[in-house]
């Protein structure tokens, strides 16, 4: 039988996680990073969102892209889609 990680292998992909710099975002961008995932963290505490994305590059070696963004605020979201896009080249 494949091994869990083989079978969940996200290599190659990547995942938006807002709130990523709270404790269950934080615990989420660990699971999807350990599973080869890169990682946007949007948060909209400057300090914390950066501290946490070089946190999780460090500790899994995939690439991370710290977003401060306010999801209450639609016009701050709009340029959130082709910054992803752009960084990581999706």
């Amino acid at each position: 039988m494949k091994q869990i990680q083989e079978l969940m292998d996200l290599s190659g992909r990547v995942a938006l996680i807002t709130g990523g710099a709270g404790h269950i975002g934080r615990a989420c961008g660990d699971a999807l990073a350990e599973l080869g995932a890169s990682i946007a963290v949007l948060d909209f505490n400057k300090e914390s969102c950066e501290q946490t994305a070089i946190t999780i590059h460090n500790e899994y070696g995939v690439k991370t892209l710290p977003l401060v963004v306010d999801l209450a605020d639609e016009d701050n979201l709009q340029a959130v889609p082709q910054r992803i896009l752009d960084y990581f080249g999706c």
